[in-house]
Parts: C-alpha cells; structure tokens; sequence
C-alpha cells in the first residue's frame, strides 16, 4: 500500500466521509424513496406482499440493506465508533447527510497512517469529539490550539515528533496523551501539570529518552497521573529502572502496562535515595558456553596421500558486535591456544616469519584477554568482539566465555537489541611451510577466488617437489656452484620448480628435521565462517532481563536433542569421558533391539550448528538489592 504525503488532516477526512457514501444508494435523498409526505407507518414498514420488488424502498428495507454483514452495501468501517448509527440516521433522515452535521454528530475519530503531514483548522468543527487518534502519519507536530475543546484522548503514536512545544499551545483538558514510537529525547518543561492538570495516563513508549532523573522530576508535577508507560527507551535499560520510578511516583497504579500491586511498593520504599544520576550505565552479561555441529577438519577417505606441507592449523572462535566505548570485566574465558604449549615437547618457540610480499607490520598476532577491567573511549560505534581461540573438538567446543559489559550510550545499545546480536562461528585457517620453500605468488596478479583452491594444489606439489630435490643433492653431496639466480630448473621432462634464495637453500641440510610448527613459516591466513545466528533482545527493553538459549547456527536441521541446554565445562567433560573409558565398551542391554535414528542411518546427513549462549541484563527488584550494587556499581 502506497502512502500519499503532505496531506492535511480534511483532506484525509474527505477520502473517509466520500467512501462511506452517505448521499449514495441506500443512504441519503434519491429516487428509490418514498414520498415523505406518506404516514410514517406506510414509509416504513412492509406490509403486503406487493410491497416487494417495487422502485420505491421503505425504510425497513434500506436499514437491511446497509447493517446485514451480508449485504453488498454493507461498510465495516472502523475510523469512528459511531459510523453504523450515522448512516442509520442518514437512512431516516437524509437531510442529515451534510458535512456540518456530521462534525458534530461524531465523537471518536481515528485518521491512521494516512499520509497526514499537517493538521488544520478544519478540525476545529468536530465540536463533540472526545478521542482522536492520528498514529501513523508524517506529522511533526500539533498545534494545541487547533484542537477540539471537548477532547480527553490522544493519540500520536508512529510520527516523527521530536519537538513538544506546539502541543502545549492552550491544549484541552486531555485524559490520555500518547506519544509512543516518535523521536523525543527531552520533554522538557512541555510535559509538566502547568500544561496538563487533568492528565491521567502519559505513553512515551519507543522514544529515545535518556536522562531518567530528569524525566521524572518533571512527571512529579503531574497531578493527576496514575498510568505510565516508558518501556521501549534507552532509559529502560538502567538497572534502576522500574524501582526507581515506583518509589518517585507513589500515586501510580500501573507502570509498562503492568498494575503496581502493594508488595511492588513495600519492595522499592525509599528507592529513589539511593540512585544517583552519576548511574547512567547499563551491565550486560554475554556467556557463550559451547558450540556443537562443527563439520570435522579432516576431509578426504582413509588411505589418502597427504602431502607433507603445508602444515594446516585450524583454531575456532566467535565474533559479535557490541557497543564501544565500553567497560569490560572478564569473569571467566578459555585459555588461548598459543605456540609456547605446542612446543613445549621440543623446547623451542619461535614466532611465525611473515612472508616475502609481507610486512612485519602487517602481521598481527591474536591477543588473549586479560583477566581484568578494561576502558574503551571513544565516540560511540558498534566494533565487533573476538573470543579466545579453541581447537577442534568432535564433542564440541567449550568456549565458558563470560564477560560483563557496561555500556553508557544507551541509544546504541537500545538499537542493537532490536536488530539483534550476530553471533558468528568463525574457523581460522592457517598455512606453514618450511623457512624459504613457502611458494613465491605475484603480487601483481593476485589469484581470483575461483581459481584459489586449484591453484593452491599446485603450490603444495611444487613445494614437496622442491623439498624431495634438496634432500637428494645434499645426501649426494655435490656442492652447488650456480650463481644466485632467481629461476632454478629441472630436467626436460620437469617443470620449473619455484625459485628460492640461496641463503634460503643452506637451511636443508643433511639430517635437517622440523620439530615443531613454530619452526615453519605462516604462509597464509584464511577466516572461513562456518555458521551465523542472530539473538533478538527487543524483550530486554519490554522488561525482560534474562535470556538462555540454543541458537540455529547453520549446518543441517535442528533435532529434538539440540534444544536440551548441556552446559559442561571441559574438565567436566574429561571427567565424563573417562569415566566411559574405564566402563570398556561393555554391552549395554537397554540397546538391545533398538532402531537406529534417521541420522545414524544417515551419516552423511549435516549436523545442525547450534550455539548454547545466555545473556543477562542487570536489573535491581529491590532497595535491598539497589544498596548493594551501587557501592560496587
């Protein structure tokens, strides 16, 4: 459905009061009335068979013909609550059908998302209206003095107002006042009992309101006011939130579309004093637990040559956005792998060499993270969070990443709960090859993507190739006269091998062996994302706090057993694993008889890649807990 701007609101009225037809069939004056000047009784009601099938209606037959849902005259129309009894009316009395008497004759009126970009003087005529409703227009705002005197309800919801001060020009004696999902970051000193004496129900719901001690000293000026509804603002996601609001606002029977009962009160007495306006943060728990699904690195069957480099190392880890600047304290992580454990059987390390078209500058080691409370500052902007990496594990990946964030750009972050947060599962490939016999690409033509992993077969047999030649000159030990040339060739029936630097070649020698991979060189890093899945928080800005979840990641479809929440630390798991070690493989009864699964049938069938996580906003229920966390806040 198209939206047609710049509209004023009679103009948009007319498009309604032209398609409920009043001065057409069976409404309003025509020809297919009778006579006026018949006895009421004749003008009215069927009497005789003969009556049927005329040219002349009677009003009984008209009054069918417009209020049966069956009739093709019938209008379910729901812009006024007082349409069916207006065309009635214009049935009996067609003279009445006129735009004047219809102004007055109606009391409720809804104009929703009908492209209204202003509002006029011509609403002024609905002398009688009580309740108006204009949600889902284009307005920016509404004068207070075009609105009818009589007015107790309205409602503004989905516009674009971001400035309150036209509304508070002389405005009625309104009951309820709703202003959700507009763009107010301040009522500041509109929204007060100077202009509102009689207000009994405010909705700012969906806003971007932020100061929360400010908001309420002027709310406190509002007499009359015993609903309120803030939810869905950035401020909603301070952990004082709800407490704070309860204990400042004691004539209060309902908050966020829930009654404040009297336990609410007794809980949140004296709230208010021990909140500060320096608390203007919001604490947030992530805690990836495990990964489970992840297709096996070992690709190929059994009793496949693999060639001896490159040396492939595989390590896994999650990337999500979040809010910087930031305040980030670890509780827990997984120990990052590093090379110091993988050569600790030879007790060499080494750091990876960068290659020959590569800087050392652009070599950029992962850093773990420390165990401690770091400060980001800077402008607000969304950076994305890299966990600890892990090595592959067929019974999954056990990350116990658990970290608390507090954050103090709320808009952000009220933003990125209702988009949701992207977790990736990301595996990190990377290439050895022994000092100097890493294949040499041109930088001048870099390799499509296409033709990436064809081309990478090619570099690994020249480079087996070239280390099987080396070894055979130097066990023969023939020295080597040729000059330092950059192209090294081989027989007639060889290709030319890659080319390599004499300094380079002194590193084979006899008996030369490769320890460990902190000897080799990095050749090549690839990040391949294996699965994604987004976790919507929209709930934490509705009152929510806490979610734990099984997240769909990618990979097959989920089964039944996915969804069981398994949270198991590593040493747990090894404690698991032996304990089924020393059973043996001891036969198990209970298995007698039964039928394999679908996926045991199957095994080629892809495992559903499935992301255990909880998330947990921090929220205080209670001036006994408020005390407690603000000392530590």
């Amino acid at each position: 459905m198209e939206f047609i701007e710049n509209l004023t609101f009679k103009q948009a009225f007319d498009k309604k009061l032209i398609s409920l037809g009043l001065s057409e069939y069976p409404c309003g004056k025509g020809n297919w009335r009778i006579s006026s000047k018949l006895p009421y009784a004749e003008q009215r009601y069927v009497t005789t068979l003969k009556d049927y099938g005329v040219q002349k209606d009677k009003l009984e037959i008209l009054e069918e013909y417009i209020s049966s849902p069956k009739s093709i005259w019938y209008k379910n129309d729901n812009w006024s609550d007082e349409l069916g009894d207006l065309r009635r009316l214009t049935v009996s009395f067609p003279s009445n059908a006129h735009y004047d008497f219809v102004c007055k004759f109606l009391k409720s009126l809804r104009i929703v998302n009908s492209g209204v970009s202003v509002v006029d003087k011509s609403l002024l005529n609905f002398e009688n209206l009580e309740e108006l409703s204009l949600s889902g227009n284009f307005l920016k705002g509404v004068d207070g003095n075009l609105l009818p005197r009589r007015l107790k309800i309205l409602e503004l919801y989905a516009n674009d107002i971001s400035d309150l001060s036209e509304i508070c020009n002389s405005p009625p004696a309104l009951h309820h006042l709703g202003l959700g999902l507009n763009s107010i970051t301040c009522i500041g000193d509109y929204i007060t009992g100077t202009h509102w004496e009689n207000l009994l129900s405010l909705d700012l719901s969906g806003n971007y309101l932020e100061n929360l001690h400010l908001l309420i000293s002027k709310l406190k000026t509002l007499p009359k006011l015993r609903n309120l509804v803030l939810f869905d603002n950035p401020l909603s996601l301070l952990p004082y939130y709800r407490g704070f609001i309860i204990d400042s606002l004691p004539d209060l029977t309902a908050f966020d579309n829930r009654i404040i009962t009297i336990d609410d009160k007794h809980n949140c007495k004296r709230f208010s004093t021990h909140c500060s306006p320096d608390i203007s943060a919001a604490k947030l728990q992530i805690k990836l637990i495990c990964v489970k699904g992840l297709p096996s690195p070992i690709s190929g069957k059994e009793g496949d040559k693999v060639p001896d480099y490159p040396v492939i190392e595989r390590k896994y880890y999650i990337e999500f956005p979040f809010v910087s600047p930031h305040e980030k304290k670890v509780i827990s992580v997984p120990e990052p792998i590093s090379s110091d454990k993988k050569s600790s059987k030879t007790g060499k390390t080494k750091s990876p060499t960068p290659r020959a078209d590569e800087s050392e500058s652009d070599v950029k080691e992962e850093k773990p993270i420390e165990k401690n409370v770091e400060t980001l500052s800077s402008t607000p902007e969304m950076i994305w969070i890299r966990t600890p990496s892990l090595e592959y594990s067929a019974e999954g990946l056990f990350f116990e990443f658990h970290v608390e964030y507090k954050v103090a750009a709320l808009p952000m972050l009220k933003t990125l709960f209702k988009s949701g947060i992207s977790f990736k599962i990301i595996e990190e490939k990377q290439s050895f090859y022994p000092p100097g016999m890493a294949p040499v690409t041109d930088p001048d033509k870099p390799a499509s993507a296409s033709s990436k992993s064809a081309k990478s077969k090619v570099r690994v047999l020249k480079c087996h190739h070239f280390i099987k030649l080396m070894l055979q000159r130097s066990t023969s030990g023939a020295s080597d006269k040729r000059s330092t040339s950059n192209n090294v060739h081989s027989s007639k029936n060889q290709k030319p091998i890659v080319p390599v630097q004499s300094q380079q070649k002194a590193n084979l020698k006899k008996g030369a062996k490769i320890d460990s991979i902190a000897d080799l060189v990095l050749y090549s890093t690839e990040h391949i994302t294996l699965g994604a899945g987004v976790l919507p928080l929209a709930n934490y800005l509705e009152g929510e706090s806490f979610t734990r979840t099984v997240l769909h990641c990618g990979g097959g479809p989920m089964r039944d057993e996915d969804y069981d929440f398994e949270e198991l630390s590593p040493s747990r798991q090894n404690a698991r694993k032996e304990k089924k070690d020393r059973k043996g493989a001891k036969p198990n009864p209970k298995a007698k008889g039964k039928k394999p699964t679908s996926v045991e049938e199957d095994d080629t069938a892809a495992l559903p890649i499935v992301l255990q996580l909880e998330t947990v906003l921090e929220q205080w229920n209670s001036t006994i807990e408020c005390v407690k966390q603000v000392e530590s806040f």
